[in-house]
């Protein structure tokens, strides 16, 4: 009742590919709270293949994969979320996804698979800008994997190529037809969602860490205390470098870039938590 009087084109603003996907399923069975979940339980499972997907790369080994969906699919985060008409768990489906994906490319040394990966993230970003997360996550794993020559690899700059396509089509859609609409509303949600990382406060840092362990304490009933140690012995056993190096930035960046920390937004990283457990 307030952005369609004040902004012109003020839909714009909001998210095409979960609109089409829930409108998708209205059209199909119509106005159903219970079918409208089913669609996101269709989402998680695509998340569940995802993680198994990225836990068997990494670790070469089907029960360790196994073990992740397991512990995935009875967290609290996913139960939670694939139960929700929300669009969080279409951004961890997307994303884990494109990891899934990235990790394919590094091996083959693909680059279709690479701007796939790209692409999906980009699309992840469309869906909630909450994915911005993900980004730092695959350029450690490209660190991780080729040190400061990742930037010369054509992997990664496939991978730069799929991100700036989907970016593209975020502005076309977005952004340049009422672009003051798009910063007008950014504008006045600023106060609740700007990231603590950009209000360039000490405070707002150590804060945002409190929040963040609080958080995740409370809601992983403590299970983040298991994997905590679990990472410890591994990183002393030099094990499972990778899911530790995803577990930890991804972590960092959801700390450092979500300012509110909704029960919500943990599907978004419990997974990586899930896949050093595993």
């Amino acid at each position: 009742g307030i952005f369609d009087k004040r902004f012109e084109g003020f839909w714009t603003f909001h998210p095409l590919i979960p609109t089409w996907f829930h409108a998708l399923f209205v059209q199909l069975f119509g106005l159903d709270l219970r079918l409208l979940r089913f669609a996101s339980l269709l989402c998680g499972a695509g998340l569940l293949a995802a993680v198994f997907s990225v836990s068997y790369q990494l670790s070469a080994s089907s029960r360790c994969a196994f073990i992740a969906v397991l512990l995935v699919v009875v967290s609290f985060a996913f139960i939670l979320s694939a139960h929700h008409i929300r669009y969080d768990i279409i951004v961890a489906a997307l994303a884990f996804s494109a990891i899934a994906i990235h990790l394919a490319a590094s091996n083959r040394k693909s680059v279709l698979l690479s701007i796939l990966a790209g692409l999906l993230l980009g699309m992840a970003f469309e869906v909630h800008v909450n994915a911005v997360i993900y980004g730092p996550v695959i350029v450690a794993l490209f660190f991780a994997e080729e040190r400061w020559r990742f930037y010369c690899q054509r992997v990664f700059w496939g991978f730069v190529g799929g991100a700036a396509i989907a970016l593209a089509w975020y502005l076309c859609a977005h952004v340049v037809r009422y672009p003051e609409t798009y910063f007008g509303i950014g504008r006045a949600m600023a106060g609740t969602h700007y990231p603590p990382l950009l209000l360039g406060s000490p405070l707002a840092l150590i804060m945002a860490v409190a929040e963040m362990g609080r958080y995740l304490m409370i809601l992983t009933q403590f299970r983040i205390v298991v994997t905590l140690v679990a990472g410890f012995m591994l990183w002393q056993r030099r094990l499972a470098r990778k899911e530790l190096l995803m577990f930890l930035i991804g972590f960092i960046s959801f700390g450092l870039m979500v300012k509110n920390k909704m029960d919500y937004y943990l599907i978004l990283i419990a997974p990586f938590a899930d896949i050093v457990l595993a």
